[in-house]
């Protein structure tokens, strides 16, 4: 061959050798190219490991109480806190729901905390003006419910106990200033007693008789009175 430095059987042995092992390692790195084609085709891609995602920052709520109470997080019961006493919780940042309620479930109160930042938050829950507000309440309701009794027992005329009262109305008491109230009906027969300057003296008496029968009586046992 012209313009060729010979054939294959002229170049020096050293030549040749290293034109063998350069073919051979091309044909080797040919080899393993596919067969990690082939083993990605058959295993499926080689995913990467995901890097650590960063955990969210938390924060701290100092949940206060100026009375026994039971309180709930977002809902959630957290248990008791004593009067004057406080409770830790570690919470997301973001708006909560903090509630406490009394032991006699009859007061609450309740707040909405937004926590912005890491760090801790103070929460006071005042149930005594709630309490009190309630007791002033309860007061007025009974007095203005006295009021109106006592106005309806004002309204009523002075008959009205005596209505009210079982049985017939009681009689007024006989009264010679009173002759309306001098009806009572005297027994067929009954006995009399008639205290004169002589003395006293008893007689029997008939309805029919009285009261003539004992004016004559009178006059016979004691003439003096007359």
């Amino acid at each position: 061959m012209s313009g060729v430095a010979g054939s294959f059987d002229e170049w020096p042995e050293t030549t040749l050798i290293n034109t063998r092992f350069w073919k051979n390692l091309i044909l080797v790195s040919a080899w393993l190219g596919a067969g990690v084609a082939v083993a990605q085709q058959d295993e499926g891609p080689i995913l990467k490991p995901k890097a650590k995602s960063k955990p969210e920052p938390t924060a701290t709520l100092l949940v206060m109480c100026d009375i026994a109470c039971n309180w709930k997080l977002d809902g959630e019961a957290k248990g008791h806190i004593e009067a004057g006493g406080a409770a830790k919780v570690k919470v997301e940042l973001g708006e909560h729901a903090v509630m406490a309620v009394t032991d006699d479930g009859l007061d609450t109160a309740q707040q909405l905390p937004d926590v912005k930042a890491a760090g801790q938050k103070v929460v006071s829950l005042e149930l005594t003006p709630v309490r009190n507000a309630r007791l002033k309440t309860e007061r007025e309701a009974r007095e203005k419910a006295v009021r109106e009794q006592q106005e309806k027992e004002r309204a009523v005329p002075l008959e009205g106990p005596r209505n009210r009262a079982t049985g017939p109305p009681p009689r007024s008491r006989p009264s010679l200033l009173n002759p309306a109230s001098l009806n009572a009906k005297a027994p067929a027969v009954f006995k009399a007693q008639l205290t004169t300057k002589c003395g006293t003296r008893q007689v029997f008496v008939s309805r029919h008789d009285c009261p003539s029968y004992l004016l004559s009586i009178n006059r016979v046992i004691c003439p003096k009175a007359y």
